[in-house]
């Protein structure tokens, strides 16, 4: 009976999760390798994200807190180390 019970609530859980990790952008550690479109300069995450996505051709972006360093990219070729950096898509 136990067991019945806890599929269902597992399915809840697992769709509760999933409705909120997609509302949610997703950021990762390191710089972005691949066509930069252009740089500003901004620590903030949030604005350097805006920037990408005010931009047609902008899928990636990438933010070095250390230096201020907002860029922009074209193209995602993969990432380079870099603890002081996030990106993310544009999406």
């Amino acid at each position: 009976m136990a067991r019945a019970l806890l599929f269902p609530v597992l399915l809840v859980l697992l769709s509760a999760h999933a409705s909120v990790s997609s509302a949610q952008t997703c950021f990762v550690e390191g710089l972005v390798t691949g066509d930069l479109l252009g740089f500003t300069s901004t620590s903030d995450v949030n604005e350097c994200l805006n920037t990408c996505q005010a931009l047609r051709d902008c899928v990636w972006f990438s933010v070095d807190r250390a230096t201020d360093f907002c860029g922009v990219y074209s193209t995602y070729e993969g990432l380079d180390y870099c603890p002081t950096c996030i990106s993310g898509k544009s999406v």
